[in-house]
């Protein structure tokens, strides 16, 4: 009997704390090398308005690498697919894992399309991203506020500098 290819989810921002559906069948912290995080989306389904952060190449990123198990690996990637943004998913083979396919969603950017934050950097960005956060007082579909989404991610992964400044501004 052949053994069951290994696949494994990446999560970076929400997936850190809640899988939703999914069941997996093993959770290990990582980094992603290749990829950082930014602040770049604007969500509209599972936060509506509120910051989310992306993957965006370059650097490395503090994570969770979830295990998947193989008798229900193609449902739960569906799963996840519906949750992420479909067209943003990256697969890396053999990585971090041998004999493993690790799947992650990028998400992109989006804040152009927000007059309030086109051309913004820096702090001037971060204030902006807390400040818009802040003001959302409905919780996604997980749960969390955009807010406190945010000083999670933070806790999780607090030398990550942007996180860290928005989550100052908080």
């Amino acid at each position: 009997m052949k053994d069951e290819p290994t696949t494994w989810v990446f999560g970076y921002g929400s997936l850190i704390w809640g899988t939703g559906p999914v069941k997996t069948m093993e959770r290990r912290e990582g980094v992603l090398p290749g990829w950082h995080r930014e602040w770049t989306w604007i969500s509209g389904t599972a936060r509506p308005g509120a910051p989310t952060c992306s993957l965006m190449p370059g650097g490395q990123v503090k994570g969770i690498f979830l295990r998947l198990n193989p008798a229900t690996a193609a449902q739960d990637l569906e799963a996840c697919r519906r949750r992420e943004r479909r067209v943003t998913e990256q697969v890396i083979e053999e990585m971090p894992f041998r004999a493993a396919s690790t799947h992650f969603w990028t998400m992109g950017n989006n804040l152009s399309q927000f007059r309030e934050l086109a051309g913004l950097t820096g702090h001037e960005l971060a204030r902006a991203l807390a400040t818009k956060a802040a003001r959302l007082t409905t919780p996604g579909s997980d749960g969390v506020l955009p807010a406190d989404y945010i000083r999670r991610v933070h806790e999780f992964d607090p030398n990550d500098p942007i996180t860290a400044a928005i989550a100052g501004f908080l």
